[in-house]
């Protein structure tokens, strides 16, 4: 990490058209390339930063009162309960999980997207409800008719889905997307 900062300036110098990961790369070949007498300096200090760094977030958390604490690991708890979900909705996703079905009002907003040059999206969904409730139940049938449709080709897209996975082996993500459907 220290060799990374005292040498990205010059490598982004020497290749200014570099990605980030390029860049990385192109450090990590640099480091590769030194012998253990020029990397000793960096991993002395990359070790003494750790310490220090140890020693602070110690006296840190020793200072904390017990509510902080809690908070704290209420806290840590969210975080990684939040990157399992990220990790599990990513891993559904790489899977083609059917989309769910649009309801008949979705279905209708979306026809109406078609006709109008939208502009300001919160004018135009406020239009669209004003639009919906004026409309008869004869008028809104069509929508409702092609939100049954919708349905149906989810539910059978999603017993396929089910089905292709099991045979893959992945009934985990079966199992856990049914979690996550019945956290709602």
């Amino acid at each position: 990490m220290l060799f990374c900062q005292e040498h990205r300036q010059s490598v982004i110098k020497e290749n200014p058209e570099l990605s980030s990961p390029e860049l990385v790369k192109k450090l990590a070949e640099k480091w590769s390339h030194l012998s253990k007498d020029m990397k000793k300096p960096y991993e002395i200090s990359a070790r003494e930063n750790t310490l220090i760094y140890g020693e602070a977030h110690k006296n840190f958390y020793e200072n904390l009162t017990s509510e902080q604490k809690e908070e704290l690991a209420r806290l840590k708890a969210e975080q990684r309960e939040a990157r399992r979900l990220a990790k599990l909705k990513r891993a559904l996703r790489e899977t083609n999980l059917p989309k769910s079905p649009g309801s008949a009002y979705n279905l209708f907003v979306r026809s109406q997207a078609k006709k109008f040059d939208i502009k300001e999206r919160y004018e135009f969904i406020k239009e669209c409800a004003e639009m919906w409730k004026k409309m008869s139940e004869d008028e809104k049938k069509q929508f409702r008719k092609e939100a049954e449709l919708e349905k149906l080709r989810y539910a059978d897209e999603m017993k396929s889905w089910r089905e292709r996975l099991l045979k893959e082996g992945k009934s985990n993500l079966v199992n856990w997307y049914n979690d996550l459907k019945g956290r709602g």
